[in-house]
């Protein structure tokens, strides 16, 4: 592991977020195991909320679908989904751990006035590749676009 990884690790350990995602894992029965970079998956997620296939607290990863039997350590998520996901997990030690959640739907909600969706003007989404998230970037609202006089 790169000292950048263990650092983010840490980071995630001292403020509280990868321990709310193991507390997470645990009340939702997710089965849970680490991954070679320092990570851990959680699969199996079944709460209604979110509504996403994947998502990221500390240094936990969810997702909705079950463990594959291969040998991929990442399976069941893809490649792109999975460096999506890392990069939330980095924007949680940069945000100081749970500071990150407040952030984030504040984030969201100036995405959905901007644009009608969560995710196309969220800064923690285009950092993290929206392309990756599996998300299509949404143009600006007609509203938006004559107020700023930009296409």
């Amino acid at each position: 592991m790169r000292r950048r990884e263990q650092l983010r690790r840490a980071l995630n350990w001292i403020n509280l977020s990868t321990a709310c995602g193991f507390l997470l894992a645990k009340l939702s029965h997710s089965d849970r195991r680490p991954t070679p970079d320092g990570h851990y998956l959680a699969t199996s997620y079944h709460w209604p909320v979110p509504v996403a296939g994947a998502f990221t607290i500390g240094d936990v990863i969810f997702t909705r679908s079950a463990h594959s039997t291969n040998s991929d350590p990442y399976s069941p998520l893809d490649a792109h989904v999975w460096s999506h996901e890392l990069m939330h997990s980095n924007q949680y030690a940069w945000c100081l751990g749970l500071p990150f959640i407040p952030l984030y739907f504040s984030a969201c909600a100036y995405s959905y006035l901007m644009s009608g969706d969560i995710w196309s003007y969220n800064i923690f989404e285009t950092r993290a590749n929206l392309d990756a998230g599996g998300y299509v970037k949404s143009q600006r609202r007609a509203a938006i676009r004559r107020l700023t006089n930009s296409a």
